[in-house]
């Protein structure tokens, strides 16, 4: 949340204030401050067609402000399939005219692969690290090599999803001006 928050708004934690608390043994998540502009808000206000996709982040709410200025916020677990991302960012872009701004989750880094009884495989957050740093632990050096070595699976089908989203950019014909920023939080 913070990270995201400071990713939107060009702000540390301490002045967006959107940061993650403990009081009294319970996680207290704050929202973005209202004084905190985010930059789907300016863009929005210089007319351009706003809008987020996102796999279904359960962190990244609009009670918590992340859907500030975006037209459209799409945050939906359906749109963890690459393809499914790809065929709704298609749609979106198809009805816009003039300028821009999509900012487009990847979360495939933060899933796992596991295999289901009868032999599917389906992706489930890694809630155990997702855990341990909302806590503030460490990983555990009997997990670290497991949980790099998903990370590293992971790395091709982002690299696809990327150039999915690029491919889209340049067939509707926004590629040459569009200024596209590649980050993590």
């Amino acid at each position: 949340v913070p990270a995201f928050a400071s990713l939107l708004t060009g702000r540390w934690p301490s002045y967006h204030g959107a940061e993650r608390r403990r009081v009294k043994d319970e996680l207290v998540v704050q929202p973005i401050a209202a004084e905190a502009t985010t930059l789907a808000e300016i863009l929005r206000q210089h007319g351009f067609h706003t809008a987020a996709f996102l796999p279904g982040r359960d962190d990244l709410t609009p009670a918590l402000g992340f859907e500030r200025g975006f037209a459209d916020w799409v945050n939906d677990a359906a749109l963890a399939s690459p393809a499914a991302m790809s065929d709704a960012i298609a749609q979106w872009l198809d009805r816009q005219s003039g300028p821009v701004f999509l900012l487009v989750g990847l979360d495939r880094l933060r899933d796992e692969a596991v295999q289901e009884p009868g032999g599917s495989v389906v992706r489930r957050p890694r809630s155990e690290l997702t855990d341990i740093l909302a806590r503030g632990g460490e990983i555990p050096w009997e997990d670290r090599g497991r949980i790099s070595a998903e990370y590293d699976a992971g790395l091709p089908e982002v690299d696809r999803a990327i150039g999915d989203v690029l491919a889209l950019l340049q067939a509707s014909g926004r590629y040459a001006d569009a200024l596209v920023v590649v980050t993590s939080d």
